[in-house]
């Protein structure tokens, strides 16, 4: 209730990532809408036994509440509810507008995180909170601390990236099993509910398509129901930025962008490309590179209103520039490169006694351009730039090839003091 994800999405990422309300978004294995006859199959004798609430045979799948985007500020009604269930749960407000219990503890919470990245998200979030009169702070931590606290438990609230099978198993005790509550580092929120057990066995014991359909539904019913996680942002896309001389077929599959499989590089329309005017940068100057008659662009040409985009194309074209074998290679020291230097440290050994840098006495450094030109041919044969650039592009995109990250969310962890 207290974190607003459409001001999140609006102000800080452009209105370009959707919410997670399920554990398996975009996919046809997340439950919609009120359950089916199957589903309450399978959930009403676990209601009869008192493990779940009635309310999920007959309520639409949980979601978290929506905020206006205009402020960070929860809209009252949200603000009012959270208030009440803290009330219900015995967290009192004092004239200081903090909550504490009847034995005098303050309702305080800690977020641990050694990104800084997630500041911009948290920050608003802790606003909120304090709102209500919760205690929130955040605590940054390094990376071994941050993996060790995960680990033992010892923290409120930390970031969890749930990335779902679109065929689950038995992998999903190592997500939400009480077996691996205490040794694992999926399940942060120790998670230990029997209902949750039983419709984990339901999904393991599917023999069909459907009645493994019906059994997930049932088991992200009851997962959002137990509201043990904040979702924050997922990307329902696959975002890519490529040159105009590779092809795709109109329709591609609905999971998967497929550019090793049957992308195809088109060479007229390179051809086309090579005979154009220099590729235009982000500030209009025309820049572009060269190299043994080949043009490398310094950035593509693109709209340069939209921040977001800007940074993802000087990203992409940090990324397919190739290292000019004609420039020195330098360290932030101002010492040359592995490259360079390991050529002067040729020259080194072969040069007398007392001849300093690889150099004789009156000569004059010319850096990477003094180079020999077989040394040059070297280089490029060892980086791979004797290759077509269609070549070197999907090797690159095979040594690089990632897939993006089904969902995002704060999994909540009570504290053994609690």
């Amino acid at each position: 209730m207290a974190f607003n994800f459409p001001w999140s999405n609006q102000t800080l990422f452009h209105g370009l990532y959707s919410r997670p309300v399920s554990f398996w978004p975009n996919t046809d294995l997340a439950a919609t809408g009120t359950p089916t006859e199957a589903e309450v199959a399978l959930l009403k004798p676990l209601v009869d036994k008192g493990l779940l609430d009635a309310a999920i045979l007959t309520d639409d799948a949980a979601a978290p509440p929506e905020n206006a985007a205009a402020t960070n500020r929860p809209e009252r009604k949200n603000a009012r509810a959270a208030a009440a269930l803290l009330e219900e749960a015995g967290w009192k407000t004092g004239s200081d507008g903090i909550r504490r219990n009847d034995k005098g503890e303050v309702l305080s919470l800690t977020i641990i995180q050694y990104n800084p990245f997630y500041d911009k998200v948290v920050n608003p979030f802790i606003e909120n909170l304090k709102l209500i009169g919760v205690q929130a702070k955040l605590e940054r931590v390094d990376t071994a601390q941050y993996v060790e606290r995960r680990r033992k438990g010892d923290f409120d609230l930390a970031n969890q990236a749930f990335d779902m099978n679109f065929e689950p198993s038995i992998g999903l005790e190592q997500w939400f099993g009480s077996k691996t509550a205490d040794d694992s580092s999926r399940n942060l929120m120790r998670l230990r509910d029997p209902a949750v057990d039983a419709l984990i066995g339901d999904v393991i014991a599917a023999k069909t398509v459907d009645s493994l359909t019906t059994s997930v539904h049932a088991l992200d019913r009851a997962l959002r129901a137990k509201a043990f996680d904040i979702p924050l942002w997922y990307n329902p896309d696959n975002w890519v930025a490529y040159y105009d001389f590779y092809r795709h077929p109109d329709t591609l599959p609905p999971l998967q962008v497929g550019q090793l499989d049957f992308w195809w590089y088109d060479a007229d329309k390179a051809a086309e490309l090579e005979l154009r005017a220099p590729i235009t940068s982000p500030r209009g100057k025309g820049k572009e590179r060269t190299a043994h008659g080949r043009l490398y662009p310094e950035t593509a040409a693109f709209d340069d209103s939209d921040p977001v985009r800007h940074h993802a194309y000087q990203l992409l074209a940090d990324a397919i520039r190739p290292r000019r074998a004609d420039r020195t290679d330098h360290r932030p020291d101002g010492r040359p490169g592995r490259c360079v230097q390991g050529y002067l440290g040729q020259q080194r050994r072969q040069q007398p006694f007392g001849h300093a840098g690889g150099q004789r006495r009156g000569q004059k450094y010319m850096g990477a351009r003094g180079l020999p030109p077989e040394f040059l041919a070297e280089l490029e044969k060892q980086f791979g730039f004797d290759k077509p650039p269609a070549e070197r592009f999907f090797k690159m995109m095979g040594d690089y090839r990632c897939a993006s990250t089904s969902g995002t969310a704060i999994s909540a962890q009570p504290r053994s003091s609690a």
